[in-house]
This record gives C-alpha cells, structure tokens and sequence, in this order.
C-alpha cells in the first residue's frame, strides 16, 4: 500500500534525478515508517536526510522528526538536541513552519523534563512567531493546554483545549 507507493515513488524521482523532491520523499518515507512503529527504520531515513540534504526546509522537518522519534521513546536530552538543531535552520533560513513546529518539540520536551519555565519561554516565542496567523491558532492552543495542564490548571488546559478544536475547525 502507502509504503510500496512511497518507496516507488522514490525510484522514479532518482531516475528523473529530481533530488530536491528525492529528499522529500525520502521524509515522507521516514514520517510513514515511524507512523507504523518502525521507528528503527525511520530513524534511519531521517537521518540518511540530514546527512545529504540541499534543501534546507526538508533538513529542518528531518530533524524535527528526528526530534518526534526521541520525545516518543522519552530520551529528552536527543529530542531536545534535535528539536534545537531544526530550530536553527528554520530560523536561519526563515522557515516559519518548520520554527513552529520545532518550538511546539521544545515545549513539549522541557514539560516531559518537568522544566516549566523553559517551556514556557518556547511557548512565548510560537506565540509570537504565529501571532495573526490564523491557521497556527490551533496548534498555538494546544500547546497552551499542555503547559496549563503541567501547571495543575487542568479547568483551563480543558477550555484551552476545548478553544483549540474550536479554531481548527473553523480555520479548516
């Protein structure tokens, strides 16, 4: 199925020698096999895409994923390393997208580390970078409802929460 799509559509940009888009792919990949508990395998992938990748936007998700893989086996010091390196990029290089979803990693690794207020100054930082931008409420929400929760202020991690699903399905 997916992952006999993913791997020929691989081929048939390596015979189109369409590298920029081969690196996509190649994260894709990555994203499916962790997305099928293979994360051995994607953690190859991903890191296959960090050592030969042009395309810095594709380099930023690939560490970010890399970041994804380690917050789901509870390693916070790799998360963290991988989550700081993606951020780097994105904000060298302006990617938006990418810095939001780094930050989002930060926040989330420095909570599971029970570091508050570290999380919170990477809260602060995608509240920011995402201010105006209504397709971010959502995920700006949801990030709030977990530091709020890891505060004790689980009522308003619930209603933060409950905004949330409410700015995703109207921003959809």
């Amino acid at each position: 199925g997916a992952l006999r799509a993913s791997l020929r559509s691989i081929r048939l940009k390596k015979q189109l020698r369409a590298s920029a888009s081969i690196e996509v792919s190649y994260n894709n990949l990555g994203y499916l096999l962790s997305s099928l508990g293979r994360k051995e395998e994607a953690r190859e992938v991903f890191e296959g895409v960090t050592a030969r990748a042009t395309d810095q936007a594709v380099l930023t998700l690939a560490y970010t994923n890399l970041g994804e893989l380690e917050l789901r086996e509870e390693r916070m010091d790799a998360a963290i390393a991988y989550f700081e390196r993606g951020l780097a990029v994105a904000v060298q290089h302006e990617y938006d997208a990418t810095r939001a979803h780094s930050l989002i990693g930060l926040v989330r690794s420095h909570l599971m580390r029970d570091e508050l207020d570290i999380a919170e100054q990477h809260l602060d930082a995608l509240r920011v970078l995402t201010e105006g931008v209504a397709f971010e409420v959502c995920r700006v929400t949801s990030t709030e409802a977990l530091v709020l929760g890891a505060r004790g202020e689980v009522d308003a991690a619930l209603e933060r929460a409950r905004v949330g699903t409410t700015d995703a399905s109207l921003a959809a």
